[in-house]
């Protein structure tokens, strides 16, 4: 199996035992999805970019630790396309609603990931964000409306280790905004530790800190490099 030779015994008969697998088109021998792996995770996604050969891109802003989009022309209406970022990001959009408008994206990030305004989707967009360790939203970012479900953020975001919704946690410094999520959130990805962590509270308010909604064309928008990939099986004459 595999690379090997094809066999098909001494006669006409065919040797089930010893098969060539083969994918649709890349001529690779077949390799098998690792067992107890996310496939919303940094290492799988990459892992599964640099295998197809696919395009990685540069965000355009000279900083990643301090990266606002949405401004400037050269900022606005980003390519769609996989986004990789070999260290941590501080992500601000100065406008959300124009920045991700041309089809699916990924954004893979080594590190860290600080959110710190609202991300929104045009209709026909989808937006993977996946980082090596934490995914943390800023204080700033959500709604004084408690009452709302207006989503603040939309997308996939999958944290190695923790997805932190950062805050005051403190009546006494007042009530903190309400995050309002249509999509997914995933925390330990990596599979060595983490969870979602909530640092707010809405005090005396019965609605909850941190509200998501699925988004299910978000799933109908999955890129291929988070699939799981599909094979061919077949016979090979010698």
């Amino acid at each position: 199996s595999g690379d090997n030779p094809s066999n098909f015994g001494s006669s006409a008969t065919l040797n089930p035992n010893i098969l060539n697998v083969d994918r649709l088109s890349s001529g690779e021998p077949f390799a098998p999805v690792i067992p107890r792996t996310i496939r919303t995770s940094y290492n799988y996604i990459l892992a599964n970019v640099r295998q197809a050969k696919a395009a990685e891109r540069t965000l355009p802003c000279a900083n990643p630790l301090n990266c606002t989009l949405g401004g400037s022309a050269a900022t606005r209406n980003l390519p769609a396309g996989v986004y990789v970022v070999n260290g941590s990001l501080n992500l601000t959009l100065s406008n959300p609603n124009n920045v991700f408008t041309q089809g699916n994206y990924v954004i893979l990030v080594r590190d860290d990931v600080v959110i710190n305004s609202e991300i929104h989707l045009d209709s026909d967009s989808g937006l993977v964000i996946s980082a090596g360790r934490d995914i943390t939203v800023a204080s700033n970012v959500g709604t004084n409306t408690y009452n709302s479900t207006t989503p603040n953020l939309e997308g996939i975001y999958s944290a190695g280790r923790n997805f932190v919704v950062a805050g005051n946690n403190n009546c006494s410094l007042g009530s903190d905004r309400k995050l309002n999520v249509l999509g997914n959130i995933i925390a330990n990805a990596a599979l060595n530790g983490g969870q979602v962590v909530l640092q707010r509270t809405l005090c005396s308010s019965e609605c909850a800190a941190f509200y998501v909604q699925p988004n299910l064309n978000l799933l109908l928008r999955i890129p291929g490099v988070i699939k799981v990939p599909s094979y061919i099986w077949k016979e090979v004459a010698p």
